[in-house]
C-alpha cells in the first residue's frame, strides 16, 4: 500500500481486506460470494466480502467484531473472518492467524518512488489466503479448500475509526481478481484520477498498491 505522506500508525489505521475464492463463483467461505470488500460492508457490520484482513496502527475497536482485532500486537493483526450462528443470531469475529517469522516479512516503513517511508509491505504464503471460517484450530490447521484468486481493498481509518480512503474508491470498481496459481505476476493498482476526495491527512491517502504472487513451481 501506498500513501501520499508517510505511514505514521499514530494517526490512524491501514487496512488491506482480501476475498479470497476457490473459483470465480465459489467463496472459501459456505455461502459467500467473490467480490470486493468495501468500508460499507464494515461499517454495516456484514464484511460480506471479507475474508481476511490485515491490519496495522491504532485499533478504533473495544472488540473484535470491527475493522481489526482487539489491541493488536504491536499494532498489527492478519486474521481471518470466523462466522458463528446460534440461537437465531449470526456473529462475525476475525481470528488471528499466526505465522513464523521465516513465513512472514512486515515492512511498515518501506518507500516508493520519490516517497520515503509512504509503503506498507507484507510478504506471507499463498496458502495462508486460504484459511478461513472452515479452518480448524487456532492458529488455523487446515485450510480447506485452497483459494485460487482473490479480490483486495486498501482502505485507511482515523484513530476514532472514521473511514478516511479506500483504494477501490468508485461504486463497482474492484481490484481483481487476482491469480494465485500460474505464472509469476505482479498487478500495480494506482488511484482512479475519477475518485473524488480522499484523505485530508496525506498520511491516510492512498495513492496506489502493488501484489505481486510468486505461485510454488
Amino acid at each position: 500500500m501506498f500513501v501520499q505522506g508517510q505511514i505514521v500508525p499514530s494517526q490512524g489505521a491501514y487496512i488491506i481486506a482480501v476475498n479470497a475464492n476457490v473459483d470465480s463463483s465459489t467463496n472459501v467461505n459456505p455461502n459467500e460470494a467473490p467480490g470486493e470488500p468495501t468500508i460499507a460492508e464494515a461499517q454495516a457490520g456484514t464484511f460480506v466480502h471479507w475474508d481476511q484482513e490485515m491490519f496495522y496502527g491504532v485499533c478504533p475497536r473495544t472488540t473484535s467484531t470491527g475493522f481489526c482485532a482487539q489491541n493488536p500486537p504491536a499494532g498489527f493483526t492478519y486474521a481471518f473472518k470466523a462466522l458463528n450462528s446460534a440461537g437465531g443470531s449470526h456473529t462475525i469475529t476475525f481470528v488471528p492467524i499466526i505465522l513464523t517469522a521465516n513465513q512472514f516479512t512486515f515492512i511498515p516503513n518501506a518507500s516508493n518512488g520519490t516517497g520515503t517511508n509512504n509503503a506498507l509491505q507484507i510478504r506471507l504464503p499463498i496458502a495462508s489466503l486460504s484459511f478461513s471460517s472452515g479452518s480448524t484450530a487456532t492458529p488455523p490447521a487446515t485450510a480447506p479448500p485452497a483459494a485460487t484468486q482473490i479480490f483486495v481493498n486498501f482502505i485507511t481509518v482515523d484513530t476514532n475509526g472514521i473511514p478516511q480512503d479506500q483504494l477501490a474508491c468508485l461504486t463497482g470498481q474492484t481490484i481483481g481478481p487476482i491469480a494465485l496459481t500460474g505464472q509469476p505476476n505482479t498487478v500495480t493498482f494506482t488511484r482512479p484520477a475519477s475518485c473524488a476526495g480522499g484523505a485530508v491527512n496525506p498520511n491516510l491517502f492512498i495513492t496506489g498498491a502493488e501484489v505481486i504472487v510468486n505461485p510454488s513451481p
